[in-house]
């Protein structure tokens, strides 16, 4: 019984230290619309994926997006400018039945802020280095596009 009580103890202590926060006011970005689109090759080797789009504003300088938790997955992302807004872009691919290695890191920051599928956490980072998560909410599906196959001649 005493080392089921100690047991206990210590993994509520490493628990408690590896615990994320979101940063819910004060970010210093300001996010605007967002949309997801999934796409499909027109042959099998083609594969299929799709694509998260999230509008920011007034992004500061010193500061850097690393990951996007999206579905389960954990995403590379990067700014792009589209129609002259800022815009985060983060894509996945995947070629037949192949697990994406982000995957299990992604499933587990789904668990652990208990995302609903139009959810996505952003990791950032600011002039201080230190790593923060802000939750996106409200993400559109758009349509998918489905590529077509090249005629056969």
């Amino acid at each position: 019984m005493k080392n089921i009580l100690i047991a206990t103890f210590i993994l509520s202590l490493i628990g408690c230290t590896s615990q994320k926060k979101l940063e819910t006011s004060g970010i210093p970005f300001e996010i605007g619309q967002s949309s997801f689109q999934p796409w499909s090759g027109g042959r099998e080797e083609s594969g299929s994926g799709a694509e998260l789009k999230i509008s920011i504003a007034e992004a500061m300088n010193d500061m850097s997006f690393e990951k996007i938790y999206f579905r389960g997955r954990a995403l590379q992302c990067e700014i792009k400018t589209e129609n002259g807004l800022s815009t985060l872009v983060a894509a996945y691919t995947k070629k037949g039945t192949t697990e994406m290695p982000d995957e299990k890191e992604g499933i587990k920051m789904q668990e652990m802020f208990q995302l609903q599928p139009d959810e996505a956490i952003v990791a950032f980072k600011t002039l201080d280095s230190k790593l923060k998560y802000t939750k996106v909410s409200d993400i559109k599906e758009k349509a998918p596009i489905l590529y077509r196959s090249r005629p056969k001649n």
